[in-house]
Formats: C-alpha cells, sequence, structure tokens
C-alpha cells in the first residue's frame, strides 16, 4: 500500500466472462428469456462483473483489503458469457486508499464501475448489535 500514489493506474485485468447462472430462478441469465427482453443472451450475474471489478484491488492490496476493505459497484450495461472484459483501476486517494474501478466489455463500452477502499483502521463488531432471532418459517 505504501507503493500506492495519487492518480496511479493500476494493471489492466482481463478476464472471459462466464454465465455461471443459466440455470438460476433468475431466468434473465438464460438465453431463451434475455432475447425476450432484447438481450444477445443471458445476462452474467452482477456478483460475477463484482468479482471481475475486484482483481485490479486484490492485486494492489492484497489479504488486507479481503480483511477489511470495502467496495460499491453500480452495473451499467450487461455483460455476456464468453465476452473477453477488462477492469481498469485508478488511485484516487492515499490516505485512506481509494481506487475507482471501470469495467468493460470487448467493444469498449462502460459496463459497471465501482469505488474500492481500505479503511485505515478495521472495524469493530460488536454482539449486542445483532441480537439472536429466530430463523423465518419457510413456509
Amino acid at each position: 500500500m505504501d507503493n500506492l500514489s495519487l492518480e496511479q493506474r493500476l494493471p489492466a485485468s482481463n478476464l472471459i466472462a462466464k454465465n455461471y447462472a443459466t440455470a438460476s430462478d433468475n431466468r434473465i441469465h438464460s438465453d431463451e428469456v434475455a432475447a425476450l427482453y432484447g438481450f444477445t443472451g443471458g445476462l452474467v450475474p452482477g456478483v460475477g462483473n463484482y468479482a471481475y471489478l475486484t482483481h485490479p484491488v486484490v492485486a494492489a492490496l492484497g489479504r488486507e483489503w479481503l480483511a477489511r476493505g470495502a467496495m460499491t459497484a453500480k452495473l451499467l450495461k450487461p455483460v455476456y458469457d464468453g465476452e473477453s472484459v477488462t477492469v481498469r483501476g485508478t488511485v484516487t486517494d492515499t490516505d485512506p486508499v481509494s481506487i475507482s474501478l471501470e469495467l468493460f466489455n470487448q467493444a469498449g463500452t462502460l459496463c459497471a464501475i465501482a469505488q474500492a477502499s481500505l479503511p485505515i483502521t478495521r472495524p469493530t463488531l460488536r454482539a449486542d448489535e445483532y441480537p439472536e432471532r429466530a430463523m423465518p418459517d419457510p413456509a
């Protein structure tokens, strides 16, 4: 983290998108239903796109970010199975660390944006803030 500087561009992360939710109850991930809504194929799940956005952050900040980092993301355009995607990150602050991220599809379309951060201290969790409750009735 000491090696990051303001406005530094992180090495790009190039990946092949995978739609692992084709059998999901959310049928927008199936080619057939997605086509009914005008998409060219089943959509790669948002959580998958979120995971792609984390690649440059983990490469730059490692386990420390996995242990106590945070990220917010906004999905803008669909990503499809088999598409090449590129994630680019730029350091926007160093104290505490903040990284702006962009995910592009193979056509160069911006598909998602995110902001990752690494707070200076680990959040403190208190058990009394999370009272024990019965599980809801599944029926």
